[in-house]
């Protein structure tokens, strides 16, 4: 009969710290990539108002909601001011991929042989998608 293996407390707690950690990291890759699916939707809604606005003309003003209340302003200044929100998203977006991609790689090097299967499939759609 063979004996039951001894653990020791070390090997444990190191164990466990790196699956905080893993788990953790994850945690955050999952929050990038909820960031970037709302950059995304913005953007979307930002590129088909700038679409509609060149196809069609458009009134001289335009009631735009900013800071909690809506505002009227020519037409464009509206669009110079979309226009510079989606630069800002696309920059957001660019900095989250970023982010993604320096998380996924921590996650590798934690638990390079381990991984869950929730892991490898986010792992590998990441890496398709960027």
């Amino acid at each position: 009969m063979a004996s039951p293996r001894r653990y020791d407390l070390d090997e444990m707690l190191k164990r466990h710290e790196k699956l905080v950690d893993a788990e953790e990291t994850a945690g955050k890759v999952f929050q990038e990539k909820h960031s970037v699916l709302q950059f995304q939707k913005r953007m979307a809604a930002n590129r088909e108002y700038l679409s509609l606005a060149r196809k069609q003309e458009l009134p001289e003003t335009q009631h735009v909601y900013l800071g909690g209340f809506f505002v009227e302003l020519p037409a464009k200044q509206v669009q110079k001011i979309v226009q510079q929100d989606q630069d800002r998203l696309k920059a957001w977006e660019n900095k989250a991929r970023a982010n993604i991609k320096k998380n996924v790689a921590k996650l590798q090097s934690i638990l390079p042989s381990e991984r869950p299967p929730a892991v490898v499939d986010l792992l590998t759609t990441e890496s398709k998608s960027l």
